[in-house]
């Protein structure tokens, strides 16, 4: 996973309550990217109902990679 620098300078920033930016920020990101692709697929779902059983493996294929960006 990269890191940016604005990240790492986050990573050293700590809240009172122990829980670093850093992980904050990833989770934010997650649910962010899971709404999208969420939405996004279900969209597809919509559009031809014949694809969802091919859409539905690229998406849990593709999760891992997408989770770890």
């Amino acid at each position: 996973m990269v890191i940016s620098q604005r990240r790492l300078k986050w990573q050293l920033a700590v809240f009172s309550d122990g829980v670093t930016r850093q992980e904050v920020t990833f989770v934010l990101e997650n649910i962010t990217t899971t709404f999208f692709f969420l939405v996004t697929f279900r969209f597809f779902f919509m559009l031809n109902e014949r694809r969802k059983v091919l859409s539905t493996k690229l998406f849990y294929l593709c999760w891992p990679a997408i989770v770890n960006l």
